[in-house]
């Protein structure tokens, strides 16, 4: 998997659900889930302006309890894009082929930055507290929001 989330990661931590999340990543071409939620309580991790793609299990896994995803793509996963509930096309969430620049060859030589015309471009949260470097709406991915690396 590309990142697990479970009780001793969480535990103990903030007494908000909402201070519990995964923003602005992408989980690209892992042998297993690209992100997996292994929670067995209501802690509240949001999901939110994640991509999660060709990995070899699913995009998002969850154990018992559901993460709150928004604004995030979950594509062309091996078992299924998410297992439970799959909540494409509520939230801004979608399935599409990202288009990142490069996915060939050795994973350690791609480049996840999104392609011109890639439709994950100013997809990712509208909110002006996600809004990219150059101040247009976040992109979904790694690469987008007010933190990403050029």
């Amino acid at each position: 998997y590309g990142l697990k989330l479970d009780e001793e990661q969480v535990f103990p931590g903030p007494a908000t659900p909402t201070d519990h999340s995964v923003v602005n990543s992408s989980f690209v071409g892992n042998a297993g889930d690209g992100l997996v939620v292994a929670v067995s309580t209501a802690i509240g991790v949001t999901v939110k302006n994640v991509i999660s793609a060709d990995n070899g299990g699913y995009g998002v896994s969850n154990s018992q309890v559901s993460p709150t995803i928004s604004f995030s793509d979950a594509f062309g996963n091996a078992t299924a894009n998410y297992s439970g509930v799959d909540p494409t096309g509520m939230n801004g969430n979608v399935s599409v082929d990202p288009v990142f620049v490069n996915t060939s060859g050795n994973s350690l030589s791609w480049d996840l930055h999104l392609d011109v015309g890639s439709p994950a471009i100013d997809a990712g949260d509208p909110d002006s507290a996600y809004d990219d470097t150059d101040g247009s709406i976040c992109d979904m991915g790694y690469y987008g929001g007010p933190g990403a690396p050029l």
